[in-house]
């Protein structure tokens, strides 16, 4: 679990941290107190900052399963997002403990914004190519009929009108 590229957490049933990964210390600052024995609460207030919908942030329900659908994000660098994944694991037999994952999605989401990006890019492309085949369908006869009143018309002020009207 050490060198798991996510927030390895286990926590005991007062809500103090009693395992951490290693990942936690190069995200956070090699310099950060122990955290063994910190309130993850506490720990979460004084190190994240909630981006989503979390009620109550950031009071923890450890007695079920759950995946907060909600962004996690360091209060020193505003480009890592998290994932908070809390699972009660099985009772032992003198203490109930916890796991709590928080999963970096920050690739994923910056790539999901990159294909939207590029789905709205392509649509405008369909759009442009469906706005410049409806105006050349028009721009086609109204071409073909100049071709016509050229090879008709014979008088000089009409024909050199209809030129200008072929050259715009």
């Amino acid at each position: 679990m050490n060198n798991l590229k996510a927030v390895v957490l286990m926590v005991n049933q007062d809500k103090t941290i009693s395992f951490y990964n290693n990942y936690l210390e190069l995200l956070l600052d090699p310099d950060i107190p122990d955290l063994l024995g910190y309130h993850i609460e506490d720990f979460l207030d004084d190190y994240f900052i909630s981006e989503g919908d979390w009620p109550n942030y950031p009071d923890l329900d450890l007695s079920v399963d759950l995946n907060y659908p909600v962004r996690l994000k360091k209060r020193r660098q505003d480009e890592i997002k998290f994932m908070v994944k809390v699972s009660p694991l099985p009772p032992s037999e003198d203490s109930q403990k916890t796991l709590i994952v928080m999963e970096d999605i920050t690739a994923t989401e910056r790539l999901w914004n990159r294909i939207m990006v590029t789905e709205k890019e392509s649509s405008m492309g369909l759009l442009s190519a469906g706005m410049a085949h409806e105006i050349n369908n028009p721009l086609g006869s109204i071409l073909s009929h100049i071709g016509y009143l050229k090879t008709v018309e014979t008088e000089d002020d009409k024909i050199e009108s209809v030129k200008w009207i072929e050259s715009e």
